[in-house]
């Protein structure tokens, strides 16, 4: 008769079997956990210091680590059909979901469909890495081209920030003919500080955020595409994963950026260490100053630098400190449903999910913003810069905000950072 010794060691055998056969019809026939539709709008509103009254829908939960969402270009939660888009979960889940009911229909989840879609690239998902940032073109029902970035598995540890376009297959829920259009050169071991975020201009020129992946000064480093902005021409792009340009030096982890119209203006928001976030105004060429100059501290408490400005150095628009570990960036529409006359309402301000302290974070801009021209000689004098008003919202109602969306019609949508992450909308109050 087996020893205990000998039976333990055949239990252990089968109970890995087993697992190994778990992790195989997983990860061959797509047997995750879907999404779960909810549809209902929370039972209070709330108020905000610029006199809007909104009310929050429940639209999804479920969602494990949610990174980013991707609305469909020209859909908008006002036409009375369903809307449609992208979710982007970390752990190297892409979901395209259908029929998400708007803001003026009565709320039910109960059309909404999850596909989880094919055909993604090999993710290198640890700590912060994954699938990340996802963007469809502005003309998406044309060329259906969807812009997608993660941390690429490189040799046996390494990993590297890496920006890919596909067309997304509807008849299949497939993206195929895929295109490298960034890599970072230098891969590392490090599993932080990918950067990631995804921006488009008026002109379609592409622009994602790198991260300095843990080694701060890669960020000054001008041969070296971490810790900065890149920018590249999509319908240009060889493929190669080399044909860009570094568009900016000295950006930590920018984990925020978004393109305002109106301004034609690029705005981007990064992660200081203990202390030190940032909102600046990203112009080609410049310099933002990380490692070298920052208004926070290591988490150790020492000093990052003894300066936090300097010469040749861009200011921050503004910075937090204590942090907030700012996510997601949005800038709301002058006609959007939450703009209001004079200086009420979010009309042209910055929203950007805090994970530290679980809230929405709204910054108004004064109406001087009008005249980008008005930013050129403010930015050049940083003493001179316009006042603004900021204010928390939803703060620990929701949980971490991992991103944050407006479709073209001003309605607001949040994704909370969970294992059992949701999709929520902001809506104005009856």
């Amino acid at each position: 008769m087996p020893d205990n010794a000998v039976l333990k060691t055949r239990l252990l055998r089968r109970i890995y079997a087993a697992a190994m056969l778990m992790l195989f019809l997983f990860t061959s026939f797509g047997l995750y956990a879907q999404p779960d539709a909810v549809g209902r709008t929370l039972p209070r509103s709330y108020s905000s210091a610029s006199g809007v009254e909104f009310r929050v829908q429940e639209l999804v939960r479920g969602l494990n680590r949610p990174w980013s969402l991707g609305l469909l270009p020209g859909e908008n939660s006002s036409r009375g059909a369903g809307i449609d888009g992208f979710i982007a979960l970390r752990p190297g889940e892409l979901y395209y979901f259908t029929n998400l009911p708007p803001a003026d229909a009565s709320v039910s989840g109960g059309e909404t469909e999850f596909h989880r879609v094919r055909g993604l690239p090999d993710i290198h998902v640890r700590r912060q890495g994954g699938l990340l940032d996802i963007f469809p073109d502005p003309d998406f029902h044309r060329n259906r081209f969807v812009y997608f970035s993660l941390s690429k598995p490189r040799g046996i540890s390494g990993s590297a920030t890496a920006l890919y376009r596909g067309r997304f297959n509807t008849d299949g829920y497939r993206l195929e003919n895929l295109t490298l259009l960034y890599e970072m050169q230098n891969a590392t071991p490090s599993n932080i500080h990918y950067g990631s975020r995804i921006a488009m201009d008026n002109r379609g020129m592409l622009y994602v955020s790198t991260g300095d992946r843990g080694s701060s000064g890669r960020a000054q480093d001008d041969g070296d595409s971490a810790g900065g902005i890149v920018r590249l021409d999509p319908v240009e792009n060889d493929g190669s994963g080399r044909d860009w340009t570094l568009y900016t030096t000295g950006n930590r982890n920018v984990q925020g950026m978004a393109w305002d119209p109106r301004r034609e203006l690029l705005i981007a928001h990064e992660h200081g260490p203990k202390g030190g976030d940032e909102i600046n105004i990203i112009r080609e060429g410049r310099n933002y100053g990380w490692p070298e100059v920052s208004y926070g501290v290591n988490y150790d408490g020492s000093p990052v630098s003894s300066r936090s400005s300097m010469p040749g150095v861009e200011e921050p628009l503004l910075h937090w400190t204590p942090s907030i570990a700012p996510s997601g960036l949005a800038v709301y529409p002058s006609d959007g449903v939450f703009a209001m006359p004079g200086e009420r309402g979010f009309d042209g301000g910055l929203f950007a999910g805090a994970l530290a302290g679980a809230h929405l974070r709204f910054v108004k801009l004064p109406r001087s913003w009008e005249d980008r021209r008005s930013l050129w000689p403010i930015n050049e004098n940083p003493g001179a810069f316009p006042g603004y008003e900021e204010e928390q919202l939803l703060s620990g109602e929701l949980g971490r905000i991992r991103d944050v969306r407006v479709d073209e019609n001003g309605y607001i949508y949040l994704l909370t950072d969970a294992d059992n992450g949701g999709l929520y909308r902001l809506i104005p109050a009856e």
